[in-house]
């Protein structure tokens, strides 16, 4: 059953069995189970579940195994107290799936299945999701005459699908093994769908290839037993599904004695086949390259066609659309000579995934939603952008296009583009399981678009609202890529790797050689990479080491080349995939040479200081708060302000309110009205810097700019120009700067005078831009400008550019001096 809930963290974990009592696995190392103490089955959803198996007994003690390659399981419960419950979490035919069975005493060496039908079956035993009832069970309520019933109930309302498929009158859907080959019992899995509501305690069923037959089971209801509508094409539908599944099988048995000829290969693809930018030659190519990485990656993606789900199903007509691995999807057809692969008539590749880092060293986690585009066909053009939109998104979306600035380097001419949108756990809670993400690539036509890192003010890569000149552009193509998992969650640190080695102090004394690596894997999870990163003392970033490991692998030595410049820090990554292959990196950071890792600064509650809704970057709604009972606001269109907005007031505050005491500017989106009175509460700490977070009027999250291994990063108030002393805050004179982390900036100076014309454009009060900072060299530079404002940092020969060259700046404690103009900033704190 898909789910549209957040994986419930009450399963003691589910994956870590800490404070569980006893528990035990089934991986090879127990003693020989003894007569009557086992249990076993099968784990699928048509497709084989892959990922792990938790049971908890009467006790509530926890016992997890992983399920096999065949989604069977066998676990030795010798010394747990029946009954128990099931629940079983990973991943089937491109699908997350959390599902629940139960046994009794009775079952004891015997078969008990986990499937989407059993997660009803157990969903009317305990009148609640199968899930919940796995967090907080009645072991009152399992009992063999409990379970009949529901089973006899659900059998009875899905028989003319059974009967399609057919499976024997006496079939248990708990009790009777089978195997998870797309027949009988797995072929009625096929084609349908299980989606439970927590919320509503409902269990929806429908037949996927025509979802106007569906049916609604009340959990809380034991008597509902109207069957479901007799699909018009059963038959043919689970035929054709069989027929699919042998031809995939066959397609696998070809590579049986080794590599197969192109030609032994010819007749399972359509000649017109286009997958993700592959045609047929090319596809066929790889599958017979003798490349090891392709032959690695070939014989994962074959393997992952195998547990298939069906997606969409013209039995009629002979064609189908089957999902399989992390969410991929390809079509196929039955062109009279049996059924071929037709792809999925994408000319180029994308990808949408999860991807948290958290630091073992300080506890921070950071959590991004990755796209993706591969051009494999090379017909990506230096005007071409892609807009992405989906859950969690800017509702206008994000832009992936080739800019020198992007994050990732994703310049001009390349053909693979990269993009990390960061979340919270606020905005993961919008992100359903099964979330889909539309990719679509449009192309300027006149060179007037923003897209280009030429542009005056090119686009924000982070807001589709930021682009201009599109009213000529064009629709080339349009994707549609499904995130199988939402995002993990700041509190799931269980889900990671947990490094017992190199220590933090080990790691601050190492520079080069050989570097022993040891983890220990979560539940369920297995290891992809290890890696040792450098930042260096000119801004930049590598990958000094990399080695990509087996599955199950718990320990690695990297080799580690000698830096060739000083290192402001480095750390070592363990990469790991869940059960629902959403990447957990663990980190081990530090800073050479030091005796103790860095580590956040502690949490204020003080409103003093500059605080941004995004504080990793420029997100367009900015508070600052200074110590002379002053604030400035700043909100503009990219937040939902009608126009770029600014608001200048006074305050009086505590550490738990602030009240608002006039407005001296009144803006869109500032603190209204006068006399109001917001609470202010921390939160937490942001996960790269370590900077505290306040929630204004108990709903609107602020988290402050600031970052611990990165001094100019933060808020700057303007000195007097003639003293060089630090100035409190007055709106008649004053300048602000912020630095944020990732490299963007944002200006205002009172606009005192008429602001001037860029190309024929007023020129924004307010600057944003991008920027570099060599701490070592005291050299800042200016990258871009995304909005040039009145001030701000502009060519001296045009003042509509940023300056070609580096601008000569110390930062003394919390002094920043522009020593090429002679003024200089105090930190706002």
């Amino acid at each position: 059953m898909l789910r549209k809930s957040l994986l419930a963290s009450a399963v003691c974990g589910v994956v870590t069995l800490s404070g569980c009592g006893s528990s035990g696995s089934s991986d090879g190392t127990s003693p020989p189970p003894a007569s009557n103490t086992t249990l076993s089955g099968t784990i699928a959803a048509g497709a084989p579940l892959k990922g792990f198996l938790a049971i908890k007994d009467a006790n509530s003690d926890v016992v997890t195994t992983d399920i096999d390659a065949n989604g069977n399981y066998s676990v030795d419960l010798r010394s747990k107290t029946p009954p128990f419950v099931l629940f079983a979490s990973g991943v089937a035919g491109g699908k997350a799936y959390t599902i629940a069975s139960a046994a009794t005493a009775d079952d004891l060496n015997g078969t008990v299945n986990v499937t989407p039908l059993t997660d009803v079956v157990i969903g009317n035993v305990g009148g609640k999701d199968g899930q919940e009832f796995f967090n907080t069970p009645d072991y009152t309520r399992i009992t063999a005459t409990a379970l009949n019933g529901a089973k006899s109930n659900l059998k009875t309302r899905l028989q003319p699908v059974l009967d399609a498929a057919g499976v024997a009158a006496d079939f248990d859907l708990v009790k009777t093994g089978f195997s998870a080959d797309h027949t009988g019992i797995d072929g009625v899995l096929d084609v349908l769908d299980v989606v439970v509501d927590p919320n509503t305690e409902t269990a929806t069923i429908t037949y996927a290839p025509d979802p106007t037959v569906t049916i609604i089971d009340d959990l809380t209801i034991e008597t509902d037993i109207t069957p479901i509508t007799t699909p018009a094409n059963v038959s043919g539908d689970i035929s054709a599904t069989q027929a699919i599944s042998q031809m995939i099988a066959a397609f696998n048995a070809e590579f049986s004695a080794g590599i197969p000829s192109a030609t032994a290969l010819d007749p399972y693809f359509d000649v017109a086949f286009m997958y993700d930018g592959i045609n047929k030659t090319m596809g066929m190519g790889f599958f017979t390259s003798t490349n090891p990485v392709d032959v690695q990656d070939a014989t994962q993606f074959r393997s992952s066609t195998e547990g298939f789900s069906i997606a969409a199903l013209d039995s009629v007509n002979q064609t189908a659309t089957i999902s399989f691995g992390t969410g991929e999807q390809m079509n196929l057809a039955n062109t009279g000579n049996g059924w071929v692969f037709t792809g999925n008539g994408y000319t180029w590749a994308s990808s949408t995934e999860t991807e948290t880092h958290w630091s073992q060293t300080n506890t921070t986690i950071r959590t991004e939603l990755n796209f993706s585009i591969n051009d494999n066909l090379g017909t990506l053009q230096a005007g071409d952008y892609f807009i992405i939109q989906g859950p969690g998104l800017p509702t206008a979306g994000v832009v992936m296009v080739q800019h020198d600035f992007n994050d990732f380097a994703n310049a001009q001419g390349t053909g693979f583009l990269i993009y990390g949108y960061t979340v919270n756990d606020a905005i993961t809670a919008t992100i359903s399981d099964g979330a889909n993400y539309t990719l679509t690539r449009y192309r300027d036509l006149n060179g007037d678009t923003n897209v280009y890192a030429t542009s005056p003010t090119p686009v924000t890569v982070a807001d589709a609202t930021t682009l201009s000149g599109t009213l000529d552009d064009t629709v080339v193509d349009t994707q549609m890529r499904t995130l199988i998992k939402r995002p993990l969650l700041s509190t799931e640190t269980t889900q990671f790797a947990s490094i017992s080695a190199p220590t933090a102090g080990d790691l601050a004394n190492f520079s080069s050689g050989n570097l022993p690596v040891s983890w220990t894997l979560p539940a369920g999870s297995r290891t992809t990479s290890v890696t040792f990163d450098r930042f260096l003392a000119d801004g930049s970033y590598e990958r000094a080491a990399e080695n990509n490991v087996t599955d199950s692998t718990s320990t690695t030595t990297l080799t580690v080349p000698a830096p060739g410049t000083t290192v402001t820090s480095q750390s070592v990554i363990v990469f790991t995939n869940d059960v629902f292959g959403r990447t957990a990196a663990t980190t081990v950071d530090v800073t050479p040479g030091s005796t103790t890792p860095t580590t956040p600064p502690a949490a204020t509650v003080s409103p003093v200081g500059s605080w941004d809704i995004n504080a990793l970057g420029f997100d367009s709604h900015i508070l600052t708060f200074f110590p002379n009972g002053y604030y400035f606001q700043w909100c503009n269109i990219l937040s939902g302000c009608a126009s770029d907005s600014y608001e200048i007031g006074t305050y009086s505050g505590t550490n738990s309110s602030i009240t608002v005491t006039s407005h001296i500017v009144n803006g869109l989106g500032g603190l209204d009205p006068v006399g109001s009175t917001f609470a202010v509460a921390v939160t937490g700490t942001e996960p790269n810097t370590g900077a505290d977070t306040i929630v204004i009027a108990n709903s609107v999250p602020f988290t402050r700019v600031s970052d611990v291994n990165n001094s100019i990063v933060g808020a700057w108030l303007m000195n007097d120009p003639q003293t060089g002393n630090p100035t409190s805050f007055n709106p008649a004179v004053s300048e602000i700067l912020v630095f944020y982390a990732d490299g963007t900036y944002f200006q205002w100076t009172n606009p005192s005078s008429a602001p001037p014309s860029c190309n024929g454009t007023v020129t924004a009060y307010a600057e944003i831009g991008t920027y570099s900072y060599d701490a070592a060299a005291g050299q800042l530079t200016i990258l871009s400008h995304i909005q040039n404002g009145v001030g701000g940092f502009d060519d001296p020969a045009n003042s509509c550019l940023p300056p070609a060259a580096p601008i000569n700046t110390t930062i003394a404690t919390d002094t920043m001096s522009f020593t090429d103009f002679g003024i200089s900033f105090s930190r706002v704190q």
